[in-house]
């Protein structure tokens, strides 16, 4: 069983990669994006407190990432492991995960930094679009094979609000603050591996395929 985190500026290819990692390994795949969207589409009550950050590209605060994420793990218990994708983002998330995480009998076995540049990252993001579902696509790398669908459930796909430049641009500079030091708390636990994100997608996934296969699966 493995357990492992992605963690990387928004935009740096964590969805893609997550998506290949827990297909290829069998993982539950738990994005907090997707997550947040799926509470914020259905208008539950952490989701109407949530848009109001969201919206504006911010931090949404940790107590309500933490309750979303709780209740997803408790709802499927991952006997198999999971890659989490965009939790946590700072070091009380990361607490409150181990702490979750502990009363299951579990662990995190490594976490992955995707390292990118922040305009090849907004490049990225104008041409990103995804359905109400959250299958991701971009226009130029992974276009959808019917136009402006979705290939899986045919629905409309858009362009995120919080993929606009200057949104992109805005919610790396706040990576950069409030997430850094989450690098330094599991760097402490030694469990840092580091990708070079600027490569091609299937390069990054190689790269990502090479750490794993160095770590040990309980």
């Amino acid at each position: 069983m493995l357990n492992l985190i992605l963690l990387g500026p928004p935009g740096a290819g964590k969805g893609t990669q997550a998506l290949a990692i827990a297909g290829s390994l069998g993982l539950h795949r738990l994005s907090t994006g997707d997550l947040l969207r799926r509470h914020i589409r259905r208008e539950s009550q952490l989701g109407a407190q949530a848009r109001v950050f969201y919206d504006k590209g911010e931090y949404v605060p940790d107590c309500l990432v933490v309750a979303m994420v709780k209740e997803e793990i408790t709802s499927f218990l991952p006997e198999n492991g999971m890659v989490l994708d965009g939790f946590p983002r700072t070091v009380a998330q990361a607490e409150a995960l181990e702490r979750m995480l502990t009363e299951i009998g579990k662990r995190i076995d490594t976490v992955i930094e995707i390292d990118s540049d922040t305009e090849e990252i907004v490049r990225r993001a104008e041409g990103r679009r995804v359905c109400p579902e959250g299958h991701t696509y971009h226009m130029v790398k992974n276009p959808p094979r019917s136009g402006g669908r979705c290939d899986v459930d045919g629905l409309p796909l858009q362009q995120r609000v919080d993929d606009q430049p200057d949104t992109v641009r805005k919610r790396i500079t706040v990576y950069h603050e409030r997430t850094k030091p989450l690098l330094t708390y599991y760097a402490a636990k030694g469990l840092i591996q580091r990708v070079d994100g600027t490569q091609s997608i299937e390069e990054v996934t190689e790269s990502i395929q090479h750490v794993l296969s160095n770590v040990g699966v309980r």
